[in-house]
């Protein structure tokens, strides 16, 4: 097969293009950025006590306005000695600064810095304590701090904080000291990342940050809230979670978005949502369809792609034409969440969650591959196969969940079922050729499927907390965790297969088939029971306190029942009628019993200076015993077997954070664990198809279980400052003795025959790395880079024509990002991503094979004038493989939208997309000694007009 090769010239006149165009806007952004001098610009200073008994007060908020027009300069808060120091001040100009805490009369004062002083120290400054007059509480509506300290939580309050009227939460967020919002989504706070965000203390519609962020509007907040919340299973962890505070009359809501698009080449959109909420009940129906290759696999992503702010500056949000084959998908769904306590917090948690989503697709996939396979020096086995697939499937799924906590316990249960319905027709030709032979022999073969799975899952979870467990004297801790994991799935279906096979060397080999699959009510229902205590300790030794030596016992029963009914037919070439196949019809019953007991001992060390640092060191060690029991029945008597292991699989972990307050928090985690992969039976004795004439499996009734053994090594870091800087690098390395792999034979007609075999000698590496870094640049002008890179090495032993073979492979993916934001208006995107894969074979060819992708990636967006949304993207691809000439390609998409009607409510939106007209799908893979290339269908240019209209209230 031979692949053509674009000519690079008019891509690199592209990239040259593009790259000189939004250079020039970025530079004509920057240049209208008034550049201030650091060296002119003022400070004020002071240290903040109680009038009364002048101990500090590190909980206070100080604000400095300009006096002129009330407008916020700057603000903070003291550190732990009450001590304040705000910078970048301007010189000679009137200033207020106010000084509030909680219970505490506010502090007014005006100043000036002069240009010789350049510093104003207001020295100790004395918060005198409310009385509770009316006068007071007048002094509080009157003056509104940007944020404060009550108690553990930071308080960002909203209305002191003057954006556009249309703007929402991630408007406001982006311009609050410390919040980074990153180019992928994640939101962090002085660097460390934010794990949910909550509504009134509930989560909001699907949870989805961007749900959130981008829908309600920043007027209809009260405060942003900031707090830390332990974790349940390591009392020494936390998570940063925030709350948005809705105002008072903002008590019930409804958002949603109503849009229709047509295009060239009949292409078409069609989307629709809306969500209601009020102070106990949330809910939204959510609906979409296409052919531009916008799919959704969940509810959560159908609401998360219909938010108000979905414009914008935002330069993401595009159809994929990575997707391989032509789709026409339409999707719908519906969330439920009641609320039966109003005002909740996490120990006092009453709620009932549901949610449905449908999502059905038509497909159609045209597929080209070339598979080269290496069977000597100078020996090749080349595929050239062509095939056209068209799937139709309609999945449902629904799912209910209740949640009861309080301080005593945590109670939660779920239940999910969902309907796969997939109807496919498949057509596929190939022919082999081998070096010196030439054409050996080609097939001509067809699937035609149709199955109906329904898949039922039910979990309780049980959390037993003892509200007295720290009274010295009681030796028996209420505390326990008890988990209950229910699933079922049924599977009917039936299947067609025609084969046509033909040797150019040995007609003999000839094969015709016509065969009819029945799969009648495949049922497989899997129990889980997990138990665990972990006051082990006290019972055993009291009040001893051991080193502060923690025990803790668990225990893992899996219980697993499967029966199979398989029915075939051949048809009679004679008779032309279906005749019973005795050999592969078979009903068969596979019953597991896995039970895991397991002991913990674990010790921390800590060290903590009060506002200054945290350190600790956990070390654990863990024994677990697994009891394998593993059962087959059936009506061909290969497959009666049965076996049964028992293993010790230990393991032990050391985890070491150390948290410096204001500048950094590390951590290492450093960890041994074992694992045990037992043989299932399409490895022991599978029953050989003998339509799949170019693959045959052949089992090993004497295949043992392989030991999986790994080691883990860990480093996180997050700087704690107003530019963040986050990095991590993690890898596993390890060995299997016992390795479960293949010995495969090619014929002189290429077809394969495997054999599976234990094998010593498998080895893997791998490394996962990445590094974020922002930089704000005044308050309008926003800087991220971003690197994340993945590298993977794999020994792995087998036999290939009966020779003794080493199969290293090694694989790494890398993407670098450069973002760059000037306030909402301009966007601009950098994205490289190189993706590398190797394979040589040592031992049997010594042979090499490899390929590489290349993508680089362009956005940029700008909003103006106002209501105006200019944005487009340029990606240049490119994949290789040896012995196979390069193809490159560019994908240009465009689009101008424009924002109309009070409060932005309608939306226009012209687009282009695959401008260039050059978008494909190039497939390329390595697999031992075999390597494929090829491609296959893709959507291309079109051009597309869309209406949306956002009907949306807050408040009554």
């Amino acid at each position: 097969m031979k692949i053509s090769t674009d000519s690079t010239s008019l891509q690199y006149l592209y990239r040259t293009f593009l790259f000189l165009i939004f250079s020039f806007l970025s530079v004509t952004m920057y240049a209208q950025v008034p550049i201030k001098d650091s060296s002119k610009l003022g400070e004020v200073k002071g240290i903040v006590r109680d009038s009364a008994y002048n101990f500090v007060l590190n909980g206070a908020t100080v604000a400095v306005y300009k006096d002129a027009d009330s407008s916020l300069v700057q603000f903070s808060i003291p550190n732990t000695f009450g001590e304040f120091s705000i910078k970048s001040l301007p010189l000679e100009t009137t200033m207020r600064a106010i000084i509030t805490h909680v219970g505490y009369k506010p502090f007014l004062q005006k100043f000036n810095i002069s240009k010789l002083a350049m510093v104003y120290d207001f020295g100790q400054i004395n918060l005198f304590r409310k009385s509770g007059d009316s006068s007071e509480l007048l002094d509080e509506v009157k003056i509104l701090a940007p944020m404060q300290m009550n108690g553990d939580t930071l308080e960002f309050n909203a209305d002191a904080f003057i954006l556009d009227s249309n703007a929402t939460v991630e408007d406001l967020m982006r311009r609050l000291p410390g919040f980074t919002i990153w180019g992928d989504g994640d939101i962090t706070y002085n660097g460390k990342t934010i794990s949910s965000i909550l509504v009134n203390g509930k989560p909001f519609l699907s949870g989805d940050f961007s749900v959130i962020t981008q829908n309600l509007p920043k007027n209809s907040i009260d405060k942003v809230q900031l707090y830390q919340q332990k974790n349940d299973h390591n009392p020494l962890d936390s998570t940063m979670n925030a709350n948005i505070k809705l105002k008072k009359e903002i008590d019930v809501g409804y958002f949603g978005k109503i849009s229709g698009g047509i295009g060239t080449d009949k292409r078409f959109a069609a989307d629709g949502m809306l969500g209601y909420f009020n102070k106990k009940m949330q809910i939204s129906v959510v609906a979409a369809t296409n052919n531009i290759n916008k799919m959704a696999y969940d509810v959560n992503t159908l609401i998360k792609n219909n938010t108000f702010k979905g414009v914008g500056a935002n330069i993401d949000y595009q159809p994929d034409f990575r997707i391989q084959g032509l789709n026409k998908p339409f999707a719908a769904g519906a969330t439920f969440q009641y609320d039966f306590l109003p005002e909740v917090n996490y120990f006092n948690t009453n709620r009932l969650k549901a949610n449905y989503f449908l999502n059905h697709n038509n497909s159609l996939v045209l597929q080209n591959t070339l598979t080269a396979t290496v069977l000597g020096t100078d020996s090749i086995l080349q595929q050239n196969s062509s095939s056209n697939s068209s799937n139709i499937s309609t999945n449902q799924k629904m799912n209910g969940e209740y949640e009861r906590n309080t301080r005593r316990f945590r109670l939660s249960l779920r239940s999910d079922y969902s309907i796969n319905d997939n109807e496919s027709y498949n057509e596929s030709r190939s022919a082999q050729e081998r070096t010196g032979l030439g054409l050996v022999s080609n097939s001509i073969s067809t699937n035609e499927n149709k199955n109906v799975n329904r898949t039922y899952n039910f979990n309780v979870n049980f959390n037993k907390q003892d509200a007295d467990q720290y009274q010295k004297n009681k030796r028996f801790i209420n505390s326990y965790t008890i988990r209950y994991d229910l699933n079922v799935k049924d599977n009917d279906g039936s299947g067609k297969r025609t084969t046509s096979f033909r040797s150019l060397t040995d007609p003999a080999a000839n094969k015709d088939y016509s065969r009819f699959y029945e799969q009648g009510d495949a049922l497989s229902v899997n129990n889980h029971i997990y138990l665990e205590y972990p006051n082990l300790k006290k019972i055993i030794f009291g009040n001893l306190r051991l080193a502060d030596i923690q025990m803790r016992i668990a225990s893992d029963l899996y219980l697993n029942n499967n029966e199979y009914r398989d029915k075939v037919l051949d048809l009679d070439t004679v008779s032309n009628k279906y005749r019973l196949n005795s050999y592969l019809t078979n009903n068969r019953q596979l019953d597991i019993v896995n039970v895991l007991p397991s002991l913990t001992i674990s010790k921390t060390f800590m060290k903590q200076l009060s506002d200054r640092y945290f350190k600790y060191l956990s070390l654990s060690a863990a024994g677990k015993s697994q009891h394998y029991n593993f059962q087959h029945s059936a009506t061909q008597p290969i497959q009666n077997l049965s076996y049964h292991y028992n293993e010790f699989i230990p393991g032990v972990s050391a985890s070491y954070n150390n948290n410096q307050y204001g500048a950094f928090d590390a951590s290492m985690n450093l960890s041994y664990s074992k694992t045990v992969t037992f043989p299932e039976i399409y490895q022991l004795a599978p029953l050989i198809d003998s339509s799949n004439v170019l693959y045959i499996p052949m089992g090993n009734l004497n295949l043992i279980p392989q030991k999986n053994h790994t080691i883990f090594l860990g480093y996180n870091y997050n700087s704690r400052k107003k530019n963040p800087l986050v990095w991590s690098i993690n890898g596993s390395f390890g060995k299997v003795n016992r390795f479960i792999t293949d010995s495969t034979f090619y014929d002189a007609v290429g077809r394969r025959t495997s054999f599976f075999i234990n094998l010593d000698g498998r080895r893997f590496l791998n490394m996962q790395g990445s590094i974020r870094k922002s930089y704000q640049k005044g308050k309008n002008q926003t800087y991220q880079v971003g690197l994340n890179t993945y590298f993977s090495f794999n020994k792995n032993p087998n036999y290939i024509n009966n020779l003794y073979n080493i199969s290293k492979v090694n694989n790494s993916n890398s993407s670098l990002n450069l973002d760059y934001a000037f306030k909402d208006l301009f966007a601009l995107k950098l994205e490289q991503g190189l993706s590398l894969y190797n394979s040589v074979q040592e031992g049997f060819n010594n042979n090499k094979l490899n390929s590489q992708t290349i993508s680089t990636m362009l956005s940029g967006s700008l909003q103006f004038p106002k209501n105006l949304n200019w944005s487009t993207n340029i990606t240049f691809n490119q994949a290789r493989a040896n012995k196979v000439e390069a193809i490159n390609f560019a994908i240009w998409n465009a689009n101008l939208t424009y924002r109309f009607l009070q409060g932005n409510r309608a939306e226009v939106k012209f687009s282009a997309l695959d401008m260039l007209h050059q978008n494909k799908a190039i497939l390329t893979s390595v697999s031992g000694n075999s390597q494929s290339f090829g491609y296959v269908n893709v959507l291309q240019q079109y051009f597309m007009i869309t209406l949306s209209y956002f009907p949306r209230k807050f408040g009554r």
